[in-house]
């Protein structure tokens, strides 16, 4: 019991990480996204700081994603091996994209910052629109791997006893509609939907985390419980729903 309340709470602790990363990667990179590829050198020559900490943050993200992911296989991975594996895959899948994504962010601030030294020539300006594309276009790509695997943790989240069912359920009714605005925005750009498909979803990592945090020792109590007294999963699911 004492395992599975550390399980627990490193899992959720790791979504609050996760979030608190990826929030900040969005806040730092958000000058060079509105300023969009044609201005994506300048914005970065000016805040050369932020768009390096938002390349960091997206890195750092990665990590939170790998260290997410390797929790959630251990704590969910017994209900259905199979889907557990192919969710797994998608989150790592995802890490590479948001690997790149970093990268195109620091390639984007070394640019901007031999700008700084003297004036734009049209080859650094070139260059500065590839980094721009590996960024964005990693970073979209990355969200679909996320939607894809998100869908089956969540359903293997649902069938769990870790938190309740419309706790679950909100993870994965809300990714649905983020889904959708990434295949239309990896399809053509000028279809994307902006954030708010992706706004019911955004603080369900933070909520999901605390009360992984918060429940652990209480999750932990009701599962010794109910082998004691031979409780099946679907009861106790029904229970908490």
């Amino acid at each position: 019991m004492k395992s599975d309340t550390r399980t627990t709470r490193w899992l959720g602790a790791a979504f609050v990480a996760q979030f608190i990363t990826s929030v900040a990667a969005a806040v730092l990179s958000a000058k060079v996204v509105a300023a969009g590829a044609s201005g994506a050198l300048p914005a970065a020559t000016g805040n050369l700081t932020m768009v390096r900490a938002a390349g960091l943050m997206e890195l750092l993200t990665g990590a939170g994603i790998a260290a997410l992911t390797a929790l959630l296989f251990a704590a969910l991975g017994d209900l259905d091996r199979p889907r557990a594996l192919a969710a797994g895959a998608l989150w790592l899948a995802e890490v590479a994209m948001l690997a790149a994504s970093g990268l195109g962010l620091y390639a984007l601030a070394a640019l901007g910052a031999q700008v700084a030294g003297g004036a734009a020539t049209p080859s650094l300006a070139a260059a500065a629109t590839l980094a721009f594309s590996l960024y964005q276009d990693a970073f979209t790509a990355s969200m679909l791997f996320f939607c894809l695997g998100a869908l089956l943790w969540y359903s293997l989240l649902y069938q769990s006893e870790l938190v309740p069912h419309w706790l679950a359920g909100w993870g994965f009714v809300t990714v649905l509609p983020l889904l959708v605005s990434i295949l239309l925005t990896l399809w053509d750009r000028g279809l994307s939907l902006g954030v708010l498909p992706g706004l019911p979803y955004a603080p369900f990592e933070l909520v999901v985390g605390i009360w992984l945090i918060v429940t652990a020792g209480r999750s932990a109590s009701s599962r010794s419980a109910s082998a004691h007294d031979g409780a099946t999963p679907a009861r106790l699911g029904g229970a908490l729903s």
